[in-house]
């Protein structure tokens, strides 16, 4: 049930952070992560982790995404 939460919260945003998850579920960090990873491992999502993938998903005209964006933004394949 957390699981398809989870999922389902991402695929309809598009983009969430772990802070953002948090604040939706009313969950700590650690059973989010333990999902996530779960969720990562079944290739259900994935993590921002290239400036083009961010570009895409985050404006048309980006030129480069920040660090923190590629480290905490997670997105549905």
């Amino acid at each position: 049930m957390l699981y398809d939460a989870i999922f389902s919260l991402i695929k309809d945003n598009g983009l969430m952070t772990i802070q953002q998850l948090e604040r939706e579920l009313f969950l700590d960090q650690h059973t989010i992560m333990a999902v996530i990873t779960k969720l990562i491992q079944n290739n259900k999502i994935k993590n921002i982790d290239d400036e083009n993938n961010c570009c895409k998903l985050k404006e048309k005209n980006c030129t480069g995404c920040p660090s923190f964006v590629k480290k905490e933004y997670y997105t549905v394949y």
